[in-house]
């Protein structure tokens, strides 16, 4: 950029003629200051467009700086997308191995099913002997509970006798009543007074506890004999044989009876 002053007048004192104040030089001073202003607004009009820049600059810097972190998180998530669509790929072929290896197992299932219907003929006989064991149990409950009351008798009995020999003997009077509660506290109980368990560790609670395991005996030899009367009609209705693409046929020739009884109540029965 040129100078707005070309060069100095250099003023002379008078009566010096050199440097008159006159048009040309007063001109030239004013030409000069005229520039300098209209340099001045220039440069502010500068600086206030590079301060506009930088601030621009540091916003377009701060939104680089987002978008990094934006594009660092996206390669993170398109990573970890390819790590998962990796796994799936994975369980894709796992998932493929296990339908081979259903389809294997239901051919296999076909022809279980064949021996099934033999198994449960068996499984029915052997619930039959259980059956049989399990009333040959109650009536060995019953006669345990017949047992255990006559323990209690005898128990009792005993418990009369030491009281008798308690008062018989003098010096062993403490030692004969101490044995004769212990007597009852096995006996009958004592509701915790002798020993903190005989409300229940007595004879004549194990007696009432064998008799109620005798009912449930019997109800349960109740449940098993008609478990086993609906299997043996079921095996007898059910049949399978081979068609002639090869497929194994199930046929359930079960028979329901419908009646209407007297309260006009709606009844069915197998038969």
């Amino acid at each position: 950029m040129q100078k707005a002053y070309a060069g100095r007048i250099n003023w002379k004192n008078y009566p010096s003629k050199d440097t008159a104040i006159n048009e040309a030089n007063l001109n030239r001073m004013d030409y000069a200051i005229n520039e300098i202003d209209n340099r001045v607004v220039e440069l502010s009009g500068y600086q206030e467009d590079a301060e506009a820049s930088a601030s621009a600059a540091a916003t377009s810097a701060t939104n680089a700086s987002n978008s990094a972190t934006a594009a660092a998180s996206s390669a993170s998530a398109a990573a970890t997308s390819a790590r998962n669509a990796s796994d799936s790929e994975t369980n894709a072929s796992t998932s493929e191995t296990n339908a081979r290896n259903s389809a294997s197992s239901a051919s296999s299932s076909a022809t279980s099913a064949g021996n099934s219907a033999s198994s449960a003929s068996t499984s029915a006989t052997n619930a039959r002997n259980s059956a049989t064991a399990a009333a040959s149990s109650a009536s060995a409950a019953a006669t345990s509970a017949t047992n255990a009351a006559t323990s209690e008798t005898n128990a009792a009995s005993s418990a009369s006798d030491a009281a008798g020999s308690a008062a018989s003997a003098a010096n062993a009077d403490t030692s004969a009543s101490a044995s004769a509660n212990m007597a009852k506290s096995y006996a009958v109980g004592t509701d915790g007074i002798v020993r903190p368990e005989d409300t229940t560790d007595n004879a004549k609670s194990y007696c009432q506890m064998a008799q109620s395991a005798k009912a449930d005996c019997e109800t349960i030899k109740g449940s098993i004999e008609d478990a086993i009367d609906q299997i043996d009609r079921k095996i007898d209705m059910v049949s399978f044989n081979v068609d002639d693409d090869g497929n194994l046929v199930y046929t359930d020739n079960s028979s329901y009876v419908f009646s209407i009884d007297d309260n006009g109540n709606l009844n069915w029965e197998v038969t």
